[in-house]
């Protein structure tokens, strides 16, 4: 009876592969590159691995003769099915890994434990009482009292963040005659709706970034002209009171050592 031995040779230098096969018959024996390969018993596979001058052998003795290609064909499988395994694999642990860190997101930061200042709180609401009072007058003498809302915010920020940038007289009055234009030029063509709304808020928010002039009372204004309808008239109210609260907090701000308005104009 003949014996049939099936030899794969591999060797991994820099990155390159060889692979080598050689059929026997008999009790022959051939040299392969660094490897001998004898028949004899059983059908035998050697496979000789050549890696940074490590040298390993793996032997795999099969009972039933198998082809050269379906052995092939069986490694390829596998090989297959172990990449997609691994790639799963990877694939899940970066799904787990990017949920845990947005949701890790949630949790925030530890807030540091900030001085209050209840002499400068006090100072502050002083100031937004009296620019609201003035301010009120004015809105309700034009006949639109529901432009104090966004007003009534922005002495808020005015009096309460007169150091920060959304409350400097670029993004105030900026802001509001161009958000609530913008809203009454779309409310005009389009007339009021829910959808209208949400577009309008969209729109202004982007409008209000790119000219520099970020005021969120000022999105206010656009959402309560188009839901109250209140007509062209309205701007005229919201120019006006704008201009009125930046001119009382530059005198009262200034009245004070430790306060400074505007921190710049433009």
């Amino acid at each position: 009876m003949m014996f049939h031995l099936i030899l794969i040779y591999t060797l991994f230098y820099s990155k390159s592969l060889m692979i080598c096969q050689g059929i026997f018959k008999g009790s022959q024996t051939k040299k392969v590159g660094d490897g001998k390969c004898f028949t004899g018993i059983n059908k035998c596979i050697f496979r000789y691995i050549f890696k940074n001058s490590l040298f390993s052998c793996k032997i795999t003795i099969y009972k039933n003769p198998v082809g050269l290609s379906t052995y092939l064909e069986n490694v390829r499988k596998i090989d297959i099915m172990e990449f997609e395994k691994s790639v799963e694999k990877s694939w899940s642990n970066q799904q787990s890994i990017g949920l845990t860190a947005y949701l890790k997101k949630m949790k925030g930061e530890a807030r540091e434990k900030d001085r209050i200042d209840y002499i400068d709180s006090f100072v502050s609401a002083i100031g937004g009482l009296i620019a609201i009072i003035i301010i009120s007058f004015i809105a309700v003498y034009l006949g639109y009292p529901m432009a104090l809302a966004p007003l009534g915010a922005s002495c808020v920020i005015v009096f309460g963040a007169h150091k920060s940038l959304l409350s400097q007289p670029r993004n105030v009055i900026g802001g509001h005659i161009i958000s609530t234009t913008i809203a009454l030029i779309i409310w005009s063509i389009f007339g009021k709706s829910l959808f209208i709304i949400g577009l309008v808020l969209a729109i202004v928010l982007i409008i209000m970034t790119f000219t520099k002039t970020v005021h969120p009372p000022a999105a206010a204004s656009a959402l309560v002209s188009i839901n109250s309808q209140a007509g062209w008239g309205f701007l005229t109210s919201i120019v006006i009171g704008t201009l009125l609260l930046v001119f009382i907090s530059m005198i009262y701000n200034n009245l004070f050592q430790t306060r400074q308005y505007p921190k710049h104009w433009l």
